[in-house]
């Protein structure tokens, strides 16, 4: 089972990157995945390969906390307004995630060490689940390598690493980025249309295009020299999964009557998301419903194995501290990146 280690601190990659190097995970860095969480409060989750090295480490990984949040002590006032915010928090996010049997007034204290059950979430079954958890774990000694690094970067040079990972991972479609980047369109799009939607007065799209046109000018994406080569070990771990992922490819796997959301019932869902939604890429999309082509598009291999690519993804997003904002944002600029890269030549823009 996991560890969670609740951290109310507003930056969490410190006590990561010591109780990393610095606990017995630094020989285990193949053997376990990290992830944040807000389950009780916001966590670091330390998910294990076999599920019962918690029971021998847990005791020094308390000790351990303990002595740093002695040498680090949070302030009491700023504590209480994180508490008081998790615990409305917590109450949309279970609804949101569709998180099994979450009692929503428990809240954990900052330092505490609890052994936890894994998170649940919408996967299409245990095996689907099971393959997400192999992969993380192979990403883990990568991401801790990134964190490192990461600590020190700026705004605009953390700006830049994650640009060039959302365009990375665009690259990774089966017919390319100028057809991969649509999916980052599909999740701007459907952010900036949802805000609509609900009637909410917002010119977060004018400040997204404010934002990137001062973060990359010119459409440039640089790197700082020395992420260049973990950029190159991080792309060739990716390279290496979408392959497999093709090689593996089984329809069945995403299907299970027992754990899961089969895929049926997730079209479902997705169709009665991006109905409310007034653009042009989603309402082209709907359209495809009326003749069967939606379902045959959706549950192609290649949108599986892409939908599955962003996926776990974005679930590296959290540990390196990316808001869902933050995460749209980034989703929004490489839409952009593509318009200008492919000189307007795109099926769809944001509108």
């Amino acid at each position: 089972m996991p560890i969670s280690i609740y951290n109310y601190e507003k930056v969490k990659i410190p006590l990561i990157l010591e109780i990393t190097n610095n606990t017995t995970l630094k020989n285990l860095k193949d053997s376990y995945y990290l992830d944040n969480d807000w389950q009780h409060g916001p966590n670091t989750m330390i998910v294990f390969r076999n599920g019962s090295e918690e029971k021998y480490l847990i005791d020094e990984l308390k000790d351990f906390v303990q002595e740093y949040t002695n040498r680090n002590p949070i302030d009491k006032d700023y504590l209480k307004q994180r508490q008081d915010l998790y615990r409305e928090k917590q109450k949309t996010l279970v609804e949101v995630e569709y998180r099994d049997n979450v009692n929503v007034d428990v809240l954990f204290e900052h330092g505490q060490v609890h052994i936890r059950p894994k998170k649940s979430g919408i996967y299409n079954s245990k095996q689907h689940r099971k393959i997400f958890d192999q992969y993380r774990i192979r990403l883990n000694e990568i991401y801790l390598e990134i964190l490192g690094k990461f600590k020190d970067l700026t705004v605009k040079e953390k700006a830049h690493l994650f640009l060039h990972q959302f365009r990375f991972i665009a690259t990774l479609y089966e017919e390319g980025p100028k057809n991969g980047h649509l999916t980052f369109l599909s999740h701007a799009q459907g952010f900036l249309s949802n805000i609509e939607v609900r009637g909410l007065q917002s010119n977060i799209k004018e400040n997204f295009e404010k934002k990137r046109t001062e973060l990359f000018n010119n459409n440039e994406i640089i790197l700082r020299d020395d992420l260049k080569a973990l950029m190159q070990k991080w792309e060739a771990k990716w390279t290496s999964i979408a392959e497999e992922m093709n090689e593996n490819f089984r329809l069945e796997n995403y299907d299970d009557p027992e754990e899961g959301v089969g895929l049926k019932p997730q079209l479902e869902l997705l169709k009665r998301e991006i109905a409310p939604l007034n653009n042009e890429f989603h309402s082209d999309l709907l359209s495809l419903d009326e003749t069967g082509e939606l379902a045959q598009f959706i549950h192609s291999k290649k949108m599986l194995i892409f939908r599955d690519i962003v996926n776990l993804f974005y679930l590296s997003l959290p540990l390196f501290e990316q808001s869902m904002a933050e995460k749209q944002f980034y989703a929004y600029s490489v839409v952009k990146y593509y318009e200008a890269y492919f000189n307007g030549e795109v099926l769809y823009t944001i509108k």
